[in-house]
Order: C-alpha cells, then sequence, then structure tokens
C-alpha cells in the first residue's frame, strides 16, 4: 500500500473511479433482492446497506486525505507559470 507522501495524480484517479463504483455495487445489490430466489429481509436490507455506506465513507476519506496531501505538496501549480514569474 502507497503512503499519502507519495500520494500523486494518478492516486487521485484510482481513488475518484473507485467511489464511482458504488453505482455497480448498489445496482448488483438492488439485483440480488429483486432477482434472488429469496429477498433479503429487514435485517438483511440494513446491514447490507450500512456496509455499502461504510465503504463508501471510507473511499470518500480516503479521497479527501489525498486530495488534501497534493494541496499541501503544491501538485496542483504548474511549474512553468511559476517559473515564468
Amino acid at each position: 500500500m502507497k503512503s499519502f507522501y507519495q500520494y500523486d495524480r494518478f492516486d487521485l484517479e484510482q481513488d475518484i473511479l473507485k467511489i464511482s463504483n458504488v453505482s455497480d455495487l448498489i445496482e448488483e445489490f438492488m439485483r440480488q433482492h429483486i432477482d434472488g430466489p429469496v429477498p433479503f429481509d429487514e435485517d438483511e436490507l440494513f446491514n447490507k446497506l450500512n456496509g455499502i455506506k461504510e465503504v463508501l465513507e471510507i473511499q470518500a476519506r480516503r479521497l479527501w486525505d489525498g486530495f488534501e496531501r497534493m494541496v499541501e505538496t503544491k501538485q496542483f501549480i504548474n511549474q512553468r507559470s511559476v517559473e515564468n514569474e
């Protein structure tokens, strides 16, 4: 696992893509609930949705931490514009 001290724009892009995959996870969850042999009971629904929520919160936190690290290390500054000043 890569440390946030080594976090770069490629890591940021990957973390954005991970969060966008949540819609696929929810779609599969709905498919299994609706099309499965037995729909999830109320407890299963709550637990599974809560699990999806927790995963999303963890991914969002990682994305934000990485973004903050990139701001701290000035990775969004265009080097050419800095050199021309």
